[in-house]
């Protein structure tokens, strides 16, 4: 599975020009066969796109490269084009790396806003200490 995420209007993280819609193909319009960030809409297979999840508010959608695929990082890459195949719920998404074996992403799960409650509170219990805090700090918005 390959995931995009996208601002919570549905539009790029980069430029919020590029509009993600079910169903629809989308292209880079600066589309660059480079291993680099940039010139092409990025995708990632969802343990390595999660951490991004905790940083910014928005969607995430399953995505279907057309065309070249450029990997610019293990498991980032990107296409000059992408079929958008659906919406993806986040807290099923999210839940399901809870209890994934490195530490990073469990963090980036306590972090997430869109985390549910329940699962909050079982990394609250975590063995990491980074893993707690970060649960704990979000459970805290719960309370406002």
């Amino acid at each position: 599975m390959n995931v995009k995420f996208t601002r919570p209007d549905g539009t790029d993280c980069y430029t919020g020009t590029i509009k993600h819609e079910v169903g629809e193909i989308i292209t880079a319009p600066d589309w660059k066969p480079t291993p680099n960030c940039g010139n092409g809409l990025h995708f990632a297979e969802p343990r390595v796109g999660i951490t991004v999840l905790s940083k910014i508010p928005g969607k995430v959608f399953e995505v279907e490269p057309i065309g070249q695929v450029i990997e610019i990082s293990p498991g980032k890459k990107k296409a000059q084009s992408l079929k958008i195949l659906r919406e993806l719920d986040l807290t099923k998404l999210l839940s399901q790396f809870a209890e994934d074996k490195h530490w990073y992403i469990r963090v980036a799960v306590a972090k997430n806003p869109n985390i549910s409650k329940k699962i909050l509170l079982g990394l609250a219990k975590d063995e990491d200490v980074d893993v707690r805090r970060a649960a704990i700090v979000n459970l805290n918005q719960f309370k406002k």
